[in-house]
């Protein structure tokens, strides 16, 4: 069985003295290839994770917009009602559409015998929303 030699720092083999040692840019050269691929691997999985982190970023400045809006019309829904409890002639309905219109996109409101509506799109995903309030009789 051939002797391995293992050398030392300072180029000198530790282990026996039969063989010189023979510098290890062999098993380096090998490796090259690995390195490459394992960089490329982790710049595939850095690109993933932050294709993933703009999709969540993205998805909570979507939602958190779509939540301002509903309580912006909740806010106007409360309104109407102060309003209807101190008129209730309905003197205040046109200027109450008319922030409702401001303040949403696409948005109307509406008055009924038993109910108060608010009704808006979202841009996103183009669906309708609505908040309806029922009056007291």
């Amino acid at each position: 069985m051939p002797c391995r030699c293992f050398c030392s720092p300072h180029g000198r083999a530790s282990r026996c003295h039969a063989r010189p040692c023979r510098p290890a840019r062999h098993a380096a050269s090998r490796h090259h290839g690995m390195i490459l691929l394992d960089g490329l691997l982790a710049l595939l999985i850095l690109t993933a994770g932050l294709a993933a982190l703009t999709t969540v970023v993205l998805h909570g400045l979507r939602d958190t917009r779509a939540t301002a809006r509903m309580t912006q019309a909740v806010r106007l829904l409360q309104d109407g009602a102060e309003q209807l409890r101190l008129d209730p002639t309905g003197a205040w309905l046109a200027h109450w559409q008319q922030d409702i219109a401001t303040a949403l996109p696409d948005g109307s409101g509406r008055r009924t015998a038993r109910s108060l509506i608010i009704e808006w799109h979202e841009t996103q995903d183009a669906m309708s929303r609505h908040l309806e309030l029922p009056l007291a009789p």
